[in-house]
């Protein structure tokens, strides 16, 4: 037997019922907070995700299933993989999360104390090989968490650090 999760959306959310093609062409790709856990069950080890499909959307559903018939937009995960119920099919997925990497706030934090002075050197040249997004996304989560803190666009931060046009200086 092998062990699967079912997700969800709220109906609420403009992904809900979407193809993976009309989320990712329109950058609505829901996160793994976006949705709701409704069913953890086992199935047989030879049984597939049109098994599960088929059980959840028109077959009869376990009295303790908690969600709406399977649908596009749905996620399962089994074997530590997630899988997005496409318009015809299933496509593998990484499920992202809306949480902070903090080992990658971390390590912008280190950057700037090593004379990293502008986003620039930060994101290419320190070998933290982040994406610009990535790197917004831990900024915020400094400020956030009151490591750094923003003034007319200018970050000061607690190892005596802020930004402005020119790059990181020292306070």
């Amino acid at each position: 037997m092998k062990t699967f999760t079912i997700f969800q959306l709220p109906a609420e959310n403009k992904a809900t019922f979407m193809s993976l093609d009309f989320v990712t062409e329109n950058n609505i790709m829901p996160t793994k907070e976006d949705y709701n856990e409704v069913f953890t069950g086992e199935i047989e080890d030879d049984a597939d995700l049109d098994d599960i499909y088929t059980a959840f959307n028109v077959g009869r559903r376990p009295s303790e299933y908690k969600g709406r018939s399977l649908s596009t937009s749905d996620v399962v995960m089994i074997d530590g993989k997630y899988f997005y119920c496409d318009s015809y099919g299933w496509e593998e997925i990484t499920l992202k999360s809306k949480s902070v990497d903090k080992s990658i706030a971390q390590k912008v934090i280190n950057a700037i104390i090593q004379g990293a002075h502008t986003t620039d050197m930060i994101i290419r040249n320190q070998g933290l090989e982040l994406q610009y997004r990535e790197f917004c996304k831990a900024i915020a989560w400094l400020e956030i968490e009151g490591i750094i803190e923003c003034h007319n666009r200018n970050m000061a931060h607690e190892y005596g650090y802020f930004i402005t046009d020119e790059g990181w200086s020292r306070i």
